[in-house]
């Protein structure tokens, strides 16, 4: 097989790679010093809303996780 001669990445990795929350989650889990701030946002409620900008804070860049370009 070619995998057992050429250093292929695991599917972890890949998954990593293709989906922003994972790959966030993945930094801090190795050094969060090198990670972004991040949030995973999921409710649109007044509230919510001033909750999330309290926590990351102006300017902030918002995108969807998985497979998606910047909005």
């Amino acid at each position: 097989m070619i995998s057992d001669k050429v250093l292929m990445p695991t599917r972890r990795a890949i998954d990593n790679c293709s989906n922003k929350k994972l790959m966030r989650e993945a930094m801090v889990g190795y050094d969060a010093t090198i990670a972004p701030r991040f949030l995973e946002v999921a409710g649109t409620t007044k509230q919510e809303l001033d909750d999330i900008m309290s926590y990351i804070k102006f300017p902030m860049i918002i995108k969807p996780s998985g497979l998606s370009t910047s909005m």
